[in-house]
């Protein structure tokens, strides 16, 4: 009602406090799904300009401070593969990568089964399923799944995902994106990441 009545809406430089653009509030929905309240439509394209903003609205109030510029997911994907990071199983997570530390994890020999099902419904089950003769693989690696350290076959769609968003866009990807041990070898961290799951990957196939 408030963009309405107004009839204009601006968007506000945060550095300098003025206002950039004037632009009218567009109806978008008189009933939103979402809300249930009136929408509108707030087109503010021709602002490019890097900096922080806010849309302010005679009458109704201020947005919270957004930013505009051409890098401004960056922290978004810097999160996503420090996040796999603070996942992996078998080595120790430490400074100066993170300060959540922990020792290696599942270094031990793993019994081969001969089941593939969820945890869940056949963890009591499983000794019941141990390959005879009796086989053991080095397990370690990949990515613990939520918090409870499990880990999946389907989790080398982690990998292919990753490499899907390298391959549509190669050139935004860099050796140390993400402060990672590798960060500095020279090959884009989020390859790095790739390879840490196909290793783990490569691992778990039964040698027989």
């Amino acid at each position: 009602f408030g963009a309405v009545t107004a009839g204009v809406f601006n968007v506000i430089d945060l550095a300098t406090g003025s206002s950039v653009f004037s632009g009218v509030p567009a109806l978008s929905a008189t009933n939103d799904a979402e809300s249930g309240c009136m929408a509108y439509a707030l087109d503010f394209t021709p602002v490019r300009q890097p900096g922080r903003y806010r849309i302010g609205v005679p009458g109704v109030g201020y947005s919270a401070p957004f930013a505009i510029d051409p890098q401004v997911n960056r922290p978004v994907l810097t999160a996503l593969l420090r996040l796999l990071y603070h996942q992996r199983c078998g080595i120790a997570i430490r400074p100066p990568y993170t300060t959540h530390s922990h020792a290696a994890c599942h270094r031990s020999p793993a019994l081969l089964v001969d089941i593939y099902h969820s945890l869940d419904d056949v963890m009591k089950e499983l000794p019941k399923h141990v390959v005879k003769p009796r086989r053991t693989i080095d397990g370690w690696g990949g990515w613990h799944d939520a918090g409870d350290y499990d880990r999946a076959g389907w989790h080398i769609f982690v990998a292919t995902s990753l490499l899907d968003a390298y391959d549509a866009f190669p050139f935004i990807f860099a050796d140390g994106d993400s402060n990672i041990p590798e960060s500095t070898n020279g090959i884009p961290d989020i390859l790095d990441e790739v390879r840490w799951g196909l290793e783990w990957f490569k691992r778990m196939q039964d040698p027989a």
